[in-house]
């Protein structure tokens, strides 16, 4: 047997095991009788064991599902045909007006057919693994840096990064510098010369063939001068080979070359440099290979080799980033590296009148922020309403309502149990199936947190999972049961 029957095989064998204990809503016993007879019975891991228990679910709650629908269905069919008879054989026994009864009958069973069908129960099941909901995957980082055996690495997204470099440098002094453009968009990138008074003078190359110099003031965030741009000084786009970048200064002027090109003499009134920096910006990557710095005795005051082994100064390896979403085998993983701000995904799922939501959830690393779910209402491109449900490893969590038109607030804080392996099953519902009540209820673990019976919410549109701070999260087997 292939991988594929033995879970087809183990899905069939759990179903006849434990569809009475999943019938009378005993979730917590359900689970356990599961992970003991995979465990017996195969030797996978624990994803593929909770895959194999979404699969079951799913053919469990849609058994369920049609049980439910066919017994109203059948009684509304039942209503029809008596209604129909009665029409025809009750109005020649018991008289004309009998046709009013047999009218309202079928009527009845009309609108219950109507009903039944309106209120029929919809089943979302996604492992959160790219077999199902095509949820987004991207990133907002700013910056990524790393030495390797050809160089120093250096990745920007957006703005200007730059490493810094503190030689002893006075007097006159050339700057050697040489490195690439490797991919992404045609922005600047070079050296830049730090001096006092908040000054800097940047000699930039492009991606494209360009190079100029331009003088900063970085105290007033503006150019001092700003030179023209000189073009084609060397090779567009990616090459291997390394570009030369060398400045000098001798007394207040300055000199600057591109691979042995003069680019641009100039004149500016300056004492001796403060620092050195490599320099990027914009979408793009650039790899530096060395920084040389000498006087004109041709004394090195400073050298160094961006190469991995052979490098003597630490340099800032780093991944900046503000979030990354990513789908994987083993679940959709949101890592966040922004204080006190909040990232979600979510897609479009109608809330009316009844329904549970359940959704696993495993903090993978970093600190005690909150993550979890969340439910909006939208109008149009405006947010109406939104519900939070978010807990932290600690603990600790929140049911949180905002809304602009309902008019009630909803802030209830709890506390539920921790484990070593940081995974939470997050069940939310209002009018629940699951749990028969008539308002709302949230369950951690299986274990119920908070009820309300009275609470009334609205509609919802849009269903999210959340997470803030600095922390990475996977979310894995998402269930909605829904009525509307």
């Amino acid at each position: 047997m292939n991988h594929q029957e033995i879970l087809e095989k183990l899905v069939e064998e759990t179903l006849k095991r434990d569809f009475q204990l999943l019938e009378r809503k005993d979730e917590q016993n359900w689970e356990d009788s599961q992970i003991q007879a995979l465990s017996e019975m195969t030797q996978f891991n624990e994803i593929e064991i909770r895959k194999i228990l979404l699969e079951t679910k799913k053919l469990v709650l849609e058994k369920q599902k049609k049980k439910e629908f066919n017994l109203w269905w059948s009684v509304s069919h039942f209503l029809l045909i008596l209604g129909i008879i009665y029409l025809l054989v009750g109005v020649f026994i018991f008289g004309p007006w009998h046709s009013l009864y047999a009218f309202g009958l079928i009527l009845t069973a009309v609108i219950a057919r109507i009903i039944i069908k309106s209120y029929q129960r919809q089943i979302i099941i996604d492992p959160l693994d790219g077999s199902g909901y095509r949820w987004s995957q991207n990133e907002d980082r700013k910056v990524y840096s790393c030495l390797k055996t050809d160089g120093y690495y250096f990745q920007s997204f957006g703005k200007c990064y730059s490493d810094k470099y503190t030689p002893d440098v006075k007097g006159n002094f050339i700057a050697e510098l040489n490195c690439r453009w490797e991919s992404g968009e045609y922005d600047e990138y070079g050296l830049m010369i730090g001096f006092e008074n908040d000054i800097n003078i940047r000699f930039i190359v492009t991606g494209k063939g360009s190079a100029c110099p331009c003088i900063y003031d970085t105290k007033k965030k503006d150019f001092i001068d700003n030179f023209s741009w000189k073009r084609d000084i060397l090779p567009s786009g990616r090459t291997r080979s390394f570009n030369s970048l060398k400045v000098q200064k001798e007394g207040h002027q300055f000199t600057y070359w591109v691979n042995d090109k003069l680019i641009e003499t100039f004149t500016q009134e300056l004492g001796p440099p403060t620092y050195f920096s490599i320099r990027s910006c914009g979408d793009q990557t650039v790899v530096f290979e060395s920084l040389r710095i000498k006087n004109f005795r041709e004394e090195v005051l400073f050298k160094e080799k961006f190469m991995l082994g052979q490098n003597k100064f630490p340099v800032n390896e780093r991944d900046s980033f503000n979030y990354l979403k990513k789908m994987t085998p083993e679940g959709y993983l949101v890592q966040t590296n922004r204080e006190d701000y909040n990232y979600w995904s979510k897609r479009e799922v109608t809330l009316k009148k009844s329904w549970d939501i359940q959704i696993e959830t495993t903090q993978l690393e970093g600190e005690t922020e909150w993550f979890g779910i969340v439910l909006e209402k939208y109008k149009g491109d405006e947010i109406l309403e939104r519900l939070y449900c978010y807990i932290k490893q600690d603990g600790s969590g929140e049911l949180r309502m905002d809304t602009s038109i309902s008019g009630f607030e909803l802030q209830e804080k709890f506390s539920f149990e921790v484990n070593s392996k940081n995974s939470y099953r997050i069940t939310l519902g209002y009018r629940s199936d699951l749990y028969k009540t008539k308002g709302i209820f949230l369950a951690i673990n299986h274990t119920v947190i908070f009820t309300d019976l009275k609470l009334k919410l609205p509609d919802f549109t849009h269903f999210g999972m959340l997470v803030s701070g600095y922390q990475t999260v996977r979310f894995n087997n998402l269930i909605i049961d829904k009525r509307n």
